[in-house]
């Protein structure tokens, strides 16, 4: 889902420390303008869902699993989300955003709206326990996206500075010879070998 950036009203969140189903009633009660992710470890890897939040009524929802790049909008994105709701491990960013910003991504992403926007906590069913079986209704779909690296996700997430070089056996032979060749230099003599 394409989201403008938004000021932040709690960022990471664990799911442990929240009780997710009295923040969202929170949310609709006091008319907010904004997006929720919830970003949970499902069996296969990162699993994240996306509320989009206007004047207090959820309005639009993605569910997305990134070891197997498989999207889920609207209704079955909303029926995801609300699974990972219950998730034990996992952290729920929300961001606030004006009524226009909200609007705009509506209309960005209309595959994502909802036909009929919640207005009320109640009207949603949540499971007892987080439900895999929505990832193992996947089937033959569970292979994993060639681009399901751990620099794509740090990328994702805004965490590219941790991706350092890859050290393997070839790059430190190689950085030893060029130390080699600089201490040869400096030495003026050539190294035995």
């Amino acid at each position: 889902m394409n989201i403008t950036s938004g000021t932040p009203v709690q960022k990471g969140v664990a799911l442990s420390d929240i009780n997710l189903k009295e923040y969202m009633a929170k949310l609709i009660e006091q008319k907010f303008n904004g997006y929720m992710c919830i970003t949970v470890k499902g069996r296969g890897g990162i699993e994240e869902g996306a509320l989009i939040f206007h004047n207090g009524n959820i309005v639009s929802s993605d569910y997305e699993y990134y070891r197997y790049n498989k999207k889920f909008m609207a209704e079955d994105g909303l029926a995801r989300t609300i699974n990972a709701v219950i998730a034990k491990i996992g952290v729920v960013d929300t961001f606030s955003l004006s009524s226009y910003q909200v609007q705009l991504i509506m209309t960005l992403n209309e595959d994502c709206n909802l036909k009929n926007e919640i207005m009320s906590i109640d009207s949603l069913q949540f499971p007892k326990a987080f439900d895999y079986s929505f990832e193992d209704a996947l089937g033959d779909e569970r292979k994993p996206a060639k681009d399901y690296e751990k620099d794509v996700l740090l990328k994702k997430y805004g965490l590219s500075r941790m991706i350092g070089p890859k050290v393997t056996r070839a790059v430190l032979l190689e950085s030893a010879d060029e130390e080699n060749k600089n201490i040869e230099k400096i030495d003026g003599k050539k190294a035995k070998k």
